[in-house]
């Protein structure tokens, strides 16, 4: 369909697996699973507001100030995966003093 039209198409080498089923159901989920299953903790329909750190060398993220439902908490976190796009990402170390603070 379209992928073929506009990618496929237009590459001479290109290394193609098509997935046999839904992708939800054949990556998505079992990785989901498997994370839960190693601790991992998913916080659905939660707007991250902000991030509570520690101070000095090592500086570390140690908690996730969010909003659910508007109710304010802080999530405690020993590591936080932003599983976010460029822009969403830009908008967050820009409001948070805690990562602006850092070149990188």
């Amino acid at each position: 369909g379209m992928a073929y039209f506009f990618v496929l198409r237009q590459q001479t080498s290109f290394d193609v697996r098509w997935c046999r089923g839904n992708i939800g159901d054949m990556i998505f989920q079992p990785w989901v699973e498997q994370m839960k299953a190693r601790g991992v903790r998913f916080v659905t329909s939660t707007r991250a507001t902000g991030f509570q750190t520690t101070d000095g060398p090592g500086e570390a993220i140690t908690g996730v100030r969010c909003t659910s439902g508007g109710e304010e908490a802080t999530l405690p976190a020993d590591k936080v995966v932003f599983a976010v796009g460029a822009a969403a990402l830009s908008g967050m170390v820009r409001s948070s003093p805690a990562l602006a603070r850092h070149p990188e």
